[in-house]
């Protein structure tokens, strides 16, 4: 029987059975019957969405590998069956959390400290630093080295939310990870055996635990601690409401800032001293650029790159050195001690997550920067476009919106729609940093199909922006704004379709 077992066998036999008898064993009560499954759905679609990027890079760098006769089907390196599981462990935990809650009720701090909680998650991102680390060890520690630097950071993020709580119900916590850690590590030995799948004896450590490899054991370990925790701090934010005067407070912060109806102006006198000393000899750069190369110039690529070298270092690093000012200026008082780690903290987590996303799939990486980009700079362009043109015309969501969309599109799409050679280049280039990769997969990008169409779409939405905009300019007295937006997007087209991508980039950025 073990050894004609498959993957699909397998959660039928020691899944499946269990999470159904769990479910029958959770006390009727409604509170568990109505905030069991949410939480539980909920944590298992984070754990499938996280979990499905690292499963793949293991696979694809032969970390482990399946049986090709017991699987069903792969997508990308791994079999369908693996990512159900993804989502079946959830169950299996969470409900068996549920059950021991049921027994052992939880008990709150109020207040609680907030040296234990910033404390344990900086030690747990310090673990995930040396942790990355030990990649550059012999092979045989890559499987334990990749586990905690995916995990460790979920960890941290538990314990900076209210890693008090999870001290509290150290007991319940620890009677709700031990018994599926168990479990899973015993059905995991058996699956072994049979060959469902195989773990690369190059890259662990071999320590073997009751016959089982004790990466193995600490994958479902760590796992299990990642979901308990995540549920344990779901109740406690239901049953004891910590964050409602924060969540007011983030929501608060959030509709200032993605508000972008409402200009930053300028302080007062600032506006036309900027538009003389600043906006228009910007104009006349960028035109000279234009005229410069409707000549066949020819620039060494080293030379091109000198502007956006320059920039981020001289306007780069110290835009970003004062991000930390940003949410006290929102907020109206300058942060406290408390509210500066959150903030670093909030900060360095999506700088790991995504610098993990270039390491596994560089390719994507490369598409959401340039995505994330093109949002960023044209909102950037919008606000200078309320707060120094005057551009009172545009007058609703919807026709800022579109500005920011075309003037965001003109640094990021025009250069793809006319030099796609020095665009596939560049994006190779970039997204190769991690290693070799594949560009095959956005190769349709750069084709003569998908250019014309971005032409055709950006001309189309410029001709709409300027046509529904006219009749309010004209109405308002606002003829010169007008003017000014409409010259300084036809400025932007020419310029980043005759100038050499990376030298208009640097340019335009300075």
């Amino acid at each position: 029987m073990i050894q004609a077992m498959t993957y699909l066998f397998f959660h039928l036999r020691f899944i499946l059975p269990l999470i159904v008898i769990l479910w029958l064993l959770l006390p009727r009560q409604q509170t568990y019957r109505r905030m069991g499954p949410l939480s539980i759905i909920t944590l298992s679609l984070l754990a499938f969405v996280y979990a499905t990027p690292w499963d793949n890079w293991l696979v694809a760098n032969a970390i482990w590998s399946y049986g090709d006769d017991r699987v069903l089907a792969t997508i990308g390196y791994v079999p369908v069956e693996e990512y159900l599981f993804f989502i079946l462990q959830p169950m299996l935990t969470g409900l068996w959390f549920y059950l021991m809650l049921a027994n052992i009720p939880a008990q709150w701090v109020d207040g609680g400290s907030p040296g234990v909680r910033w404390g344990a998650a900086g030690l747990l991102l310090v673990a995930a630093a040396l942790s990355g680390l030990l990649l550059l060890a012999p092979d045989n520690y890559r499987y334990l080295a990749m586990i905690l630097v995916w995990a460790c950071p979920v960890l941290a993020l538990h314990w900076a939310i209210g890693g008090d709580q999870l001290l509290r119900n150290a007991w319940l916590c620890l009677a709700a990870i031990v018994p599926p850690t168990v479990y899973l590590g015993i059905a995991d030995r058996f699956a072994i055996q049979a060959g469902v799948w195989h773990i690369t004896e190059q890259t662990s450590t071999q320590i073997m635990v009751f016959g089982l490899p004790v990466e193995e054991l600490l994958f479902f370990f760590i796992t299990n601690i990642m979901v308990v925790q995540g549920l344990l701090l779901f109740v406690w934010v239901i049953e004891a409401r910590p964050f409602d005067d924060q969540w007011q407070r983030v929501k608060r912060v959030w509709r200032s800032l993605t508000d972008i109806t409402r200009p930053l102006l300028p302080p007062d006198g600032a506006q036309r001293s900027i538009m003389r000393h600043i906006i228009v000899p910007s104009y006349i750069v960028t035109g000279l650029f234009a005229l410069l190369f409707l000549l066949p110039v020819a620039v060494p690529v080293w030379v091109q790159l000198l502007p956006l070298v320059l920039s981020a270092a001289l306007f780069g690093l110290p835009h970003g050195a004062i991000d930390h000012l940003v949410p006290g200026k929102v907020l109206g008082q300058p942060l406290n001690l408390r509210q500066m780690g959150a903030f670093l903290t909030a900060y360095i987590i999506p700088v790991v997550v995504m610098i993990g996303v270039w390491a596994v799939a560089p390719v994507a990486g490369f598409v959401f920067f340039i995505l994330l980009t093109w949002f960023h700079w044209g909102l950037g362009d919008l606000h200078a476009v309320l707060a120094f043109s005057g551009a009172d015309f545009l007058n609703s969501r919807a026709h800022r919106a579109l500005a920011a969309l075309i003037r965001g599109a003109l640094p990021m799409m025009v250069p793809l729609v006319f030099s796609p050679g020095d665009y596939s280049m560049t994006a190779e280039a970039v997204a190769s940093s991690f290693g070799a990769v594949n560009m095959n997969a956005i190769a349709w990008a750069f084709g003569p199909s998908f250019r014309a169409s971005v032409a055709v779409v950006l001309l189309a939405l410029m001709v709409v922006s300027a046509g529904f905009t006219l009749p309010r300019a004209r109405r308002d007295g606002q003829m010169r704004a007008w003017w000014v937006y409409v010259g300084e997007t036809g400025l932007l087209l020419a310029y980043f379709a005759l100038v050499p991508p990376l030298l208009a980039i640097g340019v335009y950025f300075c």
